[in-house]
């Protein structure tokens, strides 16, 4: 299904939905790159929401490779919380070097 909005809708649907900024982020970073929608990337988008909103205060993540863990949570979701509050204090940690070293 294809949205018809203007760019002022687009864009305040970007500030106020993570799932849509997660995609949005994708495409901006993967420009030759299909990017998938699936169920799990709108439980990881809500989840992340409710850690926002301080609803949920302890999370892990726990799916398999590839599925798009690090854009989500390292990239998207750290633009998507300064945008909202710029004085947030975040930590990312990984289990390895490569991920940071490309």
């Amino acid at each position: 299904m294809r949205l018809s909005l203007s760019k002022s809708e687009y864009q305040a649907l970007l500030r106020q939905d993570l799932y849509f900024f997660i995609e949005w982020c994708f495409r901006v970073l993967n420009p030759r790159t299909a990017f998938k929608r699936n169920w799990h990337l709108e439980i990881l988008s809500s989840t992340l929401e409710a850690c926002r909103r301080k609803e949920e205060t302890r999370l892990i993540i726990n799916e398999p490779p590839r599925s798009l863990k690090s854009h989500c949570v390292s990239v998207a979701f750290v633009a998507f919380m300064l945008g909202h509050d710029p004085s947030s204090k975040i930590i990312c940690v990984s289990y390895s070097q490569d991920l940071w070293s490309r």
